[in-house]
Formats: C-alpha cells, sequence, structure tokens
C-alpha cells in the first residue's frame, strides 16, 4: 500500500461495554481504538488491533476499518453511494459514526444501534453516502481543529516572543555623571558606592552646600530603589519563562 506523507493517530474511548461476536478473537486493548489520519491510501502498520480506523482527510474522504488479517477494508471506495454502516469487525451492536457534541463533528467513533438511533436519528437498517451532510460534518471538523491549531502555534510563539523579550537584559537611563544602573544586586551595591562617592567630591567642593548635597544623593537613592523593584519584578516575570 501507498504511506501517506504524515498520519495523525487519536486514541478514542468506546462508550460501555461492547460484546465481543462469537467466535472472534480478544483485543489487546477493548476499551479503546486508534483514529488514524492521513492523505491517501493507509499505511501498512505493525502495531494496531481489528476496529482502528483510518480516514483519508483529503475529498471525498474515505473511511477505513482494520480487518482480522491487518488489512484495511475501505467503507465505501464510492462516497457518492449509498450503503449501510460498517460494522465493527469484533464487537456485536457496533456501528461507525461521527461522535458530536453540542452540535459539533469530535471524531469518528464506534456506536450502538440505540444511540444512533436515540442521538443522531441514524438508523442501521437505512443506508448512507459520504456525501451530503456527514461531509459537512467531516469539513467543519477538519477546519475547526486546523483553526485551534493555528491558534495554539500563536499563543506558543507570542509566549516564546514575549519569554526571550523578558530574558533580554533591560537598558536603563543614566542619569547625568552616574554610571549605568545594573540590573543585579551585586551591581548595585557598587552604584551605591559610587553614589557615595560623589556625595564626599561634592562635600567637598568650594561652591557646594550641605542641601545641594544632600538633594543629590537622595534623588539618586530614590531612583536606585525604582530600579531595584523594576529588577525585581523583571526576575519574576523570567522565572516563569523558564
Amino acid at each position: 500500500m501507498e504511506t501517506p506523507c504524515k498520519v495523525t493517530v487519536f486514541k478514542r474511548r468506546l462508550q460501555g461495554n461492547p460484546n465481543v461476536r462469537a467466535g472472534k478473537p480478544e483485543l489487546s486493548d477493548p476499551e479503546y481504538f486508534q483514529e488514524f489520519r492521513g492523505r491517501g491510501k493507509p499505511p501498512s502498520l505493525d502495531s494496531g488491533q481489528p476496529g482502528d480506523i483510518y480516514w483519508d482527510v483529503t475529498d471525498p474522504y474515505i473511511f477505513y476499518v482494520r480487518e482480522h488479517n491487518d488489512q484495511w477494508a475501505p467503507w465505501n471506495s464510492d462516497p457518492s453511494k449509498a450503503r449501510r454502516l460498517a460494522e465493527h469487525p469484533v464487537f456485536l451492536d457496533r456501528y461507525l459514526w461521527i461522535s458530536m457534541k453540542e452540535d459539533q463533528a469530535q471524531g469518528l467513533t464506534w456506536l450502538t444501534r440505540d444511540t444512533l438511533k436515540n442521538s443522531y436519528s441514524v438508523y442501521t437498517t437505512s443506508t448512507y453516502a459520504i456525501t451530503g451532510p456527514i461531509k459537512e460534518k467531516l469539513a467543519s471538523l477538519l477546519q475547526r481543529e486546523t483553526t485551534q491549531d493555528e491558534k495554539s502555534r500563536k499563543r506558543k510563539r507570542e509566549d516564546l516572543d514575549y519569554c526571550e523579550r523578558r530574558s533580554a537584559p533591560k537598558q536603563w537611563d543614566s542619569p547625568t555623571n552616574i554610571a549605568q544602573i545594573p540590573d543585579t544586586v551585586t551591581g548595585m551595591a557598587a552604584v551605591m558606592e559610587q553614589i557615595a562617592t560623589m556625595a564626599t567630591a561634592f562635600s567637598h567642593s568650594a561652591t557646594a552646600t550641605v542641601p545641594a548635597v544632600q538633594k543629590v544623593v537622595d534623588g539618586q537613592t530614590e531612583t536606585l530603589i525604582e530600579v531595584a523593584k523594576e529588577v525585581e519584578d523583571l526576575r519574576k516575570e523570567n522565572a516563569k519563562c523558564k
């Protein structure tokens, strides 16, 4: 068989406790089945079990059911031709259909006769084709999943960009004759020493007055405190991105 370019696998849980058909082998994982999706014919698989489903997501959307011989049998190779629902190869009273939630298609599943009739108004004695409402549900499902994937990728890119921006060293504007404020606590100690040195220089100046010196020191100390708060906020944000 031809191998699709890419195959996506969904693990689905069977509803209820299905009964095994007489003379059929037991499944390795009877509570679950796998829904494979790809473009083109289904691949040859070394793993899996009867009842797994392959969906060719290219129009016109052909379904394949995995049989006992590990071969894929198409539910309907002619989408325009109506036929009865595909039966599970192992379980009694299980038919292939589209699971729905709040009028939105969720994927393929195996449902009982009563569930099909009561929840979906679908009858196992009737025939159905992939064209029409079934095709519309499948196309809507693929479109919604594509949109969700795009939104998810966009959020991841935005989160990554945000973390990169927050991780980048922040450049602080330096006051006149004051060294650039570093973004570490260790560096702040050096800045405080520079402020003290500058204050001493002012105090020995012939033109300096005590109020003038105090004003300079108070102003730079206030700036240093503000910078320390911003650095701490930055560290917290960076920690979230790790």
